[in-house]
């Protein structure tokens, strides 16, 4: 199932371009001058590691596999076509190293140049767990501290006060956590040549930014939302203690201690940089001016590479093992990827379970796992960091997710990693009785920043759609479609249906019944 909302983490995908001249000839695997330079930190014979990487090509996978039959392989070219994806950068972690690292597909539909491991991408929302990295680093400095207000060392703006925030304040541990109070999903970018607005501006809603002023919503520590919101605040907090613009502050604490040369938080890129960079593509058609100025610098404005981002995952492995401390003590790493889940509460009865700081944590062990996934208008990232020292990055330009997630299954299968996200789902088929079918359709509202923000469920020939993709049940209430996505309809106590949420194992989004 192809569904439409905008986020970082593991959402769900969209169709992209269309264009005339991309073909299984113009997929170009990149094809280093040396062994060195395409294994990276792999110890493996060259042999055997074009092998694996041959059979990570020819081994992607579709999210679902009906029960009792068996699983078909596809072709990377073949998958980049069909999902019109133009370009994708990889790398792959193992043994806590970078093992290989290669570009597929064209930069830009209009130079026809191929994507290389040093191409730049837009990481969208990847651009969180690196945020939150310094952070922590101040943060282990003593310039911040987790759990103060942060209206206390914020200057240029305020959170307003309200009834929301009289009893529990907004602190830095509830933003890194997404509990802070606020509910702005996405902000989205200002294209190339037109006037954006700063990040003040989007603060307090004023011109050009055509968004309302930041407020919050809800009691901090009551509830889990999903937020770019909280880390706008985050941004104009590090700016104000620090004094430094957050792209400068950025590369003094991460990028130049962890060698990301190709790595900027600049908006808009310099013209040194701009001939690098993989240019968007959106539902099908090239992004106005080829990206969008992101002024939420904190949330999605990273530009990188995969194996820029693999560096940074590797150091989050080894920080939180004590094996190195380059950025993070393995004290402050283990608060950012924590070994169990916490409690978080909002001071009025209310409480909510929270693991991580600025990133997903699941599993525990050997089989933790921490990672975080991107959206920008015309990109689409991913990042699975595991603590026994593997993991990969996959960066695109294009707008389904859906090829991340095929590329993903055959990292897993190569790789022999165990979680049960990151593999095909077996699905189980029953019948529905039409008149419970009909009391699934109408229209769906989502919170604000999902695009569209309303998805329609309607009935053709007894067959369930959402936003026109067919769906099959699991049981009377549990639906999937062509992804990895399940589709639950809930319903109040007098049996009415009132919402549907979207449950990507990793990330849930629930949507209102309104008509």
């Amino acid at each position: 199932m192809k569904k439409l909302f905008v986020t970082s983490m593991f959402i769900l995908s969209l169709l992209a371009l269309v264009f005339s001249n991309f073909s299984m000839g113009s997929l170009i695997a990149y094809k280093p001058t040396s062994a060195a330079e395409e294994s990276v930190g792999s110890t493996q014979d060259p042999t055997n590691l074009a092998q694996r990487i041959q059979r990570f090509e020819n081994g992607l996978l579709l999210p679902n596999v009906i029960k009792g039959q068996p699983p078909a392989k596809m072709k990377l070219a073949d998958r980049m076509k069909a999902h019109k994806t133009p370009g994708a950068s990889i790398a792959v972690i193992n043994n806590y190293k970078i093992e290989w690292a290669r570009g597929y597909g064209i930069r830009d539909t209009e130079s026809n140049e191929a994507v290389i491991p040093d191409t730049l991408f837009q990481a969208a929302s990847i651009s969180k767990p690196v945020t939150a990295t310094a952070v922590l680093r101040l943060v282990q400095q003593g310039k911040l501290n987790l759990d103060e207000d942060v209206n206390k060392k914020l200057v240029s703006w305020k959170v307003p006060e309200n009834e929301f925030t009289r009893d529990k304040k907004v602190t830095i541990r509830g933003i890194l956590t997404h509990t802070a109070g606020f509910d702005v999903f996405f902000y989205d970018g200002t294209p190339v040549g037109e006037l954006a607005p700063t990040a003040l501006q989007l603060l307090k809603g004023e011109k050009p930014a055509t968004t309302p002023p930041l407020q919050v919503v809800y009691t901090p520590g009551s509830k889990y939302i999903y937020t770019g919101g909280g880390f706008l605040v985050l941004m104009q907090l590090l700016v104000d203690v620090t004094g430094k613009p957050f792209p400068q502050l950025m590369e003094e604490l991460v990028f130049r201690p962890l060698g990301m040369k190709n790595s900027t938080f600049e908006q808009s890129l310099s013209q040194n940089l701009q001939p690098r960079a993989a240019a968007g593509v959106q539902r099908g058609v090239p992004v106005k001016g080829k990206w969008l100025i992101k002024a939420n610098m904190a949330a999605g404005g990273l530009w990188s590479t995969a194996s820029d981002l693999a560096k940074f995952a590797v150091e989050l492995q080894k920080a939180r093992l004590g094996k190195s401390k380059k950025i993070l003590t393995k004290e402050t790493a283990n608060l950012m990827i924590p070994p169990q889940e916490a409690q978080i509460s909002g001071g009025d009865g209310t409480s909510v379970k929270v693991r991580g700081l600025g990133i997903g944590v699941m599993g525990e062990g050997q089989t933790i796992r921490f990672n975080h996934g991107g959206y920008n208008t015309g990109y689409r990232s991913a990042m699975v960091i595991f603590g026994n020292g593997q993991g990969f990055v996959i960066l695109t330009n294009g707008s389904s997710q859906a090829i991340l997630r095929e590329m993903m299954r055959s990292v897993a299968t190569e790789y022999g990693w165990a979680a049960r996200e990151y593999l095909p789902i077996e699905r189980t088929l029953v019948s529905v009785e039409p008149r419970v079918l009909e009391t699934y359709a109408g229209e769906y509202e989502y919170p604000i920043g999902r695009n569209p923000r309303v998805s329609v469920v309607s009935i053709k020939n007894g067959q369930l759609y959402l936003d026109g993709e067919p769906l099959q049940a699991e049981s009377e209430t549990r639906f999937f479609g062509g992804g990895e996505a399940t589709y639950t309809f809930n319903k109040d106590e007098k049996g009415q249906v009132v919402e549907i949420v979207d449950d990507v194992i990793v990330f849930k989004l629930t949507a209102k019944k309104i008509k």
